[in-house]
């Protein structure tokens, strides 16, 4: 499965403003130019992998995550029925069904933050 220059880039980029660095900061790390760093952020260059690894060093995020998109639990079963269900799919439908992952995950802890009702359904 081939990976996905932008998409790869848009992980490197939302990774790299997580963490609140500069492109400047970075490229000085890895040893680039800031446009060269910036064009694989936006998907236009591809990044060798040393320097992909490098990269995801100074972010302190696993490269299997900038390449997959994956944050997968570290349940050995979930971790194989996940591989098991994006099987085959294109990069881009996996991006989409982690999105989703995210966004169910996102629902259940904004209900856990909600006040609890009181037993009678009616809120405080």
């Amino acid at each position: 499965m081939a990976i996905s220059a932008v998409i790869l880039g848009k992980r490197l980029q939302k990774a790299r403003l997580k963490k609140g660095y500069t492109q400047e900061y970075v490229a000085e790390k890895i040893d680039l130019s800031v446009p060269h760093l910036s064009r694989i952020e936006r998907g236009r260059k591809t990044v060798y992998l040393d320097k992909l690894a490098c990269w995801c060093d100074i972010l302190d995020v696993p490269i299997e995550e900038i390449l997959t998109g994956a944050l997968l639990p570290e349940n050995p079963s979930y971790n194989r029925q996940f591989g098991e269900i994006a099987s085959g799919c294109s990069e881009e439908t996996i991006a989409s069904m982690l999105d989703i992952c995210r966004q169910i995950a996102d629902i259940e802890k904004k209900a856990k933050a909600l006040p609890l009702q009181d037993k009678g359904g009616a809120a405080p």
